[in-house]
Order: C-alpha cells, then structure tokens, then sequence
C-alpha cells in the first residue's frame, strides 16, 4: 500500500516537472512570438496617422457640404415670403408696400398735431395792391378778402354773398375772452343766431409776449363755434376796418357795403338783435 502510495506521489512530481518544462519552454516561445505581435502593431500605428491624413479629407468634404448648406439657407428664405431678405426681395412685394403704407397713415395725425399753426398770416384785399391796407368808411364797399384761418385752412369773405358780422378779437383781452366765452355757452345751450348771416372772427394784435398766447389754442379749448381768420402780423385787417379797441364789431349788409362799426361787449341777447337788424336792412 505504502509502495502504491510512493509510486503515486512519484508519477505526481514527474508530471509537475514535465508540466514546469513545458511551460517554461512555451514561455520562451511566447516571448518570441510576442516581440512580432507589437511590431504589426507598431505598423498599425504608422498607419494610423495616415488614418489621420485621410481625415483632412472627410473635413474638406464637411466645408463642401456646409456649403450647399449655406446656398440653401436662401432658399428657404425666399421660401418664407423674403423673411430672411426683406430689403432686397421686398421692394417689389405686396406686404413690404402695405407696411410702409400703413406707417405714414399712422403717423399722419401726429405730424399734424406737432406741427405748430401760424399765428399770424398774410391777408389779400381783392384789387389792392399787396402789403397795401385799405382802410374803409362806413357806406363804402367792402372788396373780398382772403387769408387763413386759425387751422390752416385757407379763408376767402365774398361780397355780397350774405350780410356779415365780423368781430376782433385779441387774445391777451379780457373782454374778448369774457366774449368768446360767454358766446360759446350760450350757443352750446342750445340757442342759435338767425340764419342768413355770416358770422367771422378775426384773431388780430397778436403778441407773444402778452397773456393767453396763442390765440389758436385759447379759441380751440373755448370751443368757438366761428371761423376765424388771422391777421397778418402788421393787423392789417384791423387797420382796414378801423379797429378802435377790443372786442371790435364790424357789420357788412348784404350788397357788401361796411354799415357800421365799433368797439366793446354785446351780450348773446343783444347780438340777435344786431343780427336781425342787419338782416332786415339787407332785405329792405
């Protein structure tokens, strides 16, 4: 048994010597084959930088396709209705042309309200020379005159056309505020001055250096119901008619003849009666 034993444990340690030979001898081998494993490697990574040389190539390839990329982003602009090139394409485009038309539409109303209205403008006498002031008598014919009213709008008094009543005013007056004033209410309750006559004012003595300048502004806010004409800046409209103080009056019948003048308030009440006078005279 013991013999079996040795036997075994002998045949043992020889397969482990046989097994150590073997593997020192494969060791060996390995270490040669081994040394040839990295060289392939070693050309590998020679190849890989012509690996990388190639690549510039495929970046070239990316600067051309960005390219097309870049010519097509057009496209779609001009795809979006010139969205993306509205300064070129848009001149002759339906949309840019209603966006400009609506802005000058827009700003229409506030370039007339910034523009400030002349205070004073020039006045024409019909068959008088210009920068020439006639003056007038009573009885004498009145020749149609012209000039601006205190919104811009040109203003033409026609002879004949319909008695008249003309009134002065002056914006730094008292009186003529109290008038303007007392005038207007009276009207805007609901009473009415007899039809068939002509009804003026005259916005004159204009002087920005005196109170409740300017006189468009003061009679726009007052709310006067009447056409008023500005005087030129030597009054020459007041000049004409002989204007002796403020509020004036000036009446003119119906056949264009100057029937009478004068200076001071008249009360709304008394004013229907000037009307109807003046109107009776007409028809006479």
């Amino acid at each position: 048994m013991n013999r079996i034993l040795n036997v075994r444990a002998l045949t043992a340690a020889t397969i482990v010597v046989l097994l150590l030979l073997a593997v020192a001898c494969g060791t060996d081998d390995g270490g040669t084959d081994t040394v040839p494993a990295p060289s392939p490697e070693a050309p590998a990574a020679s190849e890989v930088p012509t690996v990388v040389e190639a690549e510039p190539a495929p970046e070239t390839e990316p600067d051309s396709e960005a390219q097309p990329a870049s010519e097509t982003e057009p496209a779609p602009g001009a795809d979006s209705d010139t969205e993306a090139q509205p300064d070129s394409e848009t001149g002759s485009s339906p949309e840019p042309t209603t966006a400009p038309g609506t802005d000058p539409a827009a700003e229409t109303p506030p370039v007339s309200e910034s523009q400030p209205v002349a205070e004073t403008a020039p006045v024409s006498f019909e068959g008088v020379a210009e920068g020439t002031a006639p003056q007038f008598a009573q009885g004498q014919a009145v020749p149609a005159f012209s000039g601006t009213d205190i919104n811009g709008a040109p203003f033409t008094w026609t002879p004949g056309a319909a008695p008249t009543v003309m009134v002065f005013l002056a914006h730094w007056c008292p009186a003529c505020q109290a008038e303007v004033t007392e005038l207007t209410e009276w009207l805007e309750s609901g009473n009415r001055l007899p039809d068939g006559v002509e009804f003026v004012g005259v916005s004159t003595l204009v002087n920005p250096e005196r109170g409740n300048y300017p006189p468009s502004q003061w009679l726009r806010e007052e709310g006067f119901p009447i056409p008023v004409l500005l005087d030129d800046d030597a009054s020459s409209m007041a000049e004409a008619f002989g204007l002796t103080g403020t509020p004036f009056w000036a009446t003119i019948d119906g056949g264009g003849v100057l029937a009478g003048t004068g200076s001071g308030r008249i009360p709304p009440a008394e004013l229907v009666g000037v009307f109807d006078q003046l109107l009776a005279a007409s028809q006479g």
